[in-house]
């Protein structure tokens, strides 16, 4: 980005963000309070990434999250943990949150373009609401 401490938000930046991103991972946090949702973000832009996802691991660790880009539908077909996912707006504002989303789901929200992938618990400690805004700050 052209201000190295920008927050990434509005939506040519994020678009930008998404194709662009430094090899140091992103981290995500909530606009109105700055709350990290997650330090460590993985960005998945290619159908097979978006496809794998996070089928085959235990887990997400405790700051983590999954970004899929385009997306609008997930499923935990095949995962073996819960998690919470949130849909967002290509300019980062909140359409659903899906909190305690466990395997063997699928979840759809109009309106989306992308998806967070967290730890379960994530959305309801740190307080994200549909409306809320997202953005990506670099490390």
């Amino acid at each position: 980005p052209a201000d190295d401490g920008a927050m990434i938000h509005d939506d040519q930046r994020l678009r930008w963000a998404l194709t662009a991103w430094p090899v140091a991972s992103p981290a995500l946090v909530l606009e109105s309070t700055g709350a990290p949702l997650a330090r460590c973000v993985r960005v998945a832009t290619t159908r097979a990434d978006r496809r794998r996802g996070l089928l085959g691991r235990d887990g997400l660790a405790p700051e983590e999250a999954l970004l899929l880009v385009p997306c609008a539908a997930i499923h935990t077909i095949g995962m073996r943990f819960t998690i919470d996912a949130l849909f967002l707006h290509s300019d980062g504002t909140v359409v659903a949150v899906h909190p305690q989303v466990r395997p063997r789901r699928i979840v759809i929200a109009l309106g989306a373009h992308l998806v967070v992938e967290l730890p379960a618990g994530t959305t309801r400690r740190v307080g994200v609401w549909a409306g809320d805004r997202c953005c990506l700050v670099p490390q």
